[in-house]
């Protein structure tokens, strides 16, 4: 709907004008979606989208959301319109700026596609509440990419999505039936990966498979949203929307605000490898050892063959 930089440009814009509590003063409003950007009248950035009745507000430290409230649009021909309002507290430092400019372009986009933006925007609250400042390592990134990359990797993404956790603090990345899969990336050329007590061993009468996605970060090459697109384009709505709330979940951002981390990720997924769980070197915790983490090379272990992992990564 309106580039990063058009958002940039009317938050930057001049509001000197005084205005009544109910009154916002959006430089970008489009009428027919009823989206726009702005202040308010104590000087906080507003970004206001079609109402959401269904949904609950908050209000939280540097941000508070209304699904539904009645206000008077300065650039607006009718007397009061019923919208969603989100509030933050004015930004100063300049590039949190630009980064809220690319969340309210981002969210502009998804409720003109989907009609309705409040659940992704519960999802970053505690992103508003740091004034953008909780933007997400290359570690957890990294992380993300390899699982995107299994689903690339796969011949039937719909299926691979379905298996997707819908949390990403679930013990395992992929489940079906009595299948499980835990995807593992490494920046490095070697497949040394972190484990833990908590995924191994794995529960009786589970099958277990690792999957290690070795992924170079590159200069030109894709990132997040580029993947997310790719596979946008190959799936129905709904997975489509369960894979934006999972990766919006997993970043606490949108996937614009770590666009500068680029991958290599065709050589990826040429390279992702299957191993079953057993093979892997476990510690086993007793009665005084309660939990435990380790760094373990997969480097000599013998990989699965494509058939044993066929349904895991989504084919027929």
């Amino acid at each position: 709907m309106w580039t990063t930089s058009e958002v940039l440009d009317a938050l930057s814009s001049d509001f000197s004008q005084q205005l009544d509590s109910q009154r916002l003063n959006l430089p970008l409003y489009d009428r027919s979606s009823r989206c726009g950007v702005g202040r308010d009248h104590e000087g906080r950035f507003v970004a206001i989208f079609p109402s959401e009745p269904e949904l609950p507000g908050f209000e939280i430290k540097n941000a508070s959301y209304e699904p539904v409230r009645m206000v008077q649009v300065e650039q607006a021909a009718e007397s009061e319109v019923e919208v969603a309002v989100l509030r933050i507290e004015a930004i100063v430092e300049s590039e949190s700026l630009s980064a809220l400019s690319g969340v309210f372009s981002t969210l502009f986009n998804v409720s003109e596609q989907r009609g309705s933006a409040g659940k992704i925007i519960w999802l970053l609250r505690d992103l508003f509440a740091s004034q953008l400042k909780g933007l997400p390592s290359l570690e957890v990134v990294t992380g993300l990419v390899g699982e995107l990359v299994v689903v690339l990797a796969s011949s039937a993404p719909s299926n691979a999505l379905k298996a997707w956790h819908s949390n990403p603090n679930d013990r395992y990345d992929f489940s079906a039936d009595n299948h499980r899969v835990e995807v593992k990336a490494s920046l490095t050329q070697r497949r040394t990966h972190h484990f833990s007590s908590s995924q191994l061993p794995s529960p009786k009468d589970v099958k277990l498979t690792v999957l290690s996605v070795l992924v170079d970060q590159v200069q030109v090459g894709q990132n997040i949203e580029d993947l997310v697109s790719e596979i946008s384009v190959s799936v129905e709505p709904r997975a489509r929307q369960h894979l934006i709330e999972v990766v919006t979940e997993i970043l606490k951002c949108p996937p614009v605000l770590v666009s500068h981390f680029v991958f290599d990720t065709q050589s990826a997924r040429s390279n992702v490898k299957a191993f079953a769980a057993a093979d892997i070197p476990t510690v086993h915790c007793g009665l005084s050892i309660t939990s435990a983490s380790w760094t373990c090379s997969l480097d000599g272990i013998s990989e699965m063959q494509e058939s044993d992992v066929a349904i895991l990564l989504g084919r027929p």
